[in-house]
């Protein structure tokens, strides 16, 4: 008894997953779940790259002294106000 209650329990949590992984045997899910990993990972560095590059300078300006600083921080301010009110005009959340 105790090992039919077992498997219908695995069938019922194998129902919840996706097909692919309740047709694939196990080491070929490890694979597919290394390979997302990895995906997941060099999507994450990328943005990363892509932040750092477009903050980087900000940031060592900011570090500096001087009155640049400030227009940085009004131009940074003004395309963050803007692009905010470029998404509500084009999703119609201002009704």
């Amino acid at each position: 008894a105790m090992a039919a209650e077992q498997s219908s329990g695995a069938a019922a949590a194998d129902q919840g997953s996706s097909l692919l992984v309740s047709v694939l045997p196990p080491e070929e899910q490890q694979g597919y779940v290394q390979n997302f990993a990895g995906y997941v990972q060099a999507g994450t560095n990328f943005m990363l790259g892509v932040f750092g590059s477009f903050f980087g300078p900000v940031i060592r300006a900011f570090k500096k002294q001087g009155p640049l600083k400030f227009v940085y921080a009004a131009l940074i301010l003004g395309a963050v106000v803007g692009l905010v009110f470029t998404l509500r005009g084009m999703t119609a959340m201002d009704e």
